[in-house]
């Protein structure tokens, strides 16, 4: 019996759960139902696995993006900022919408 076959009540407890409706994306059928819940079979051995790693390479670099736009926030109201262009931004309720927005 594949390992893929009895492992969905596992995958189901670990997975995020549902987010966007599939429906409401156009998806339809069997996988559909899996991405709803947060999980698929992607394919054949190894699939996986490659899926995963572009996942983290993407979310690394988004954290990297958010990273670098933070720390333009911080530092603009620095000393070396022309005064008609200074902000004194509130990082923690930009930080606050942003969660809310991209999550």
């Amino acid at each position: 019996m594949r390992a893929v076959a009895i492992s969905p009540p596992i995958f189901k407890t670990l997975a995020p759960g549902r987010g966007i409706s599939s429906a409401r994306r156009g998806v339809r059928g069997s996988l559909a139902a899996l991405a709803e819940d947060g999980y698929i079979h992607c394919g054949p051995a190894g699939s996986g696995h490659f899926v995963k790693w572009v996942h983290n390479g993407i979310e690394y670099g988004l954290m990297q993006a958010y990273a670098e736009g933070f720390d333009i926030f911080r530092n603009a109201n620095s000393k070396n900022c022309r005064r008609s262009i200074a902000f004194n931004l509130n990082l923690a309720e930009i930080a606050e919408v942003v969660a809310r927005v991209a999550w």
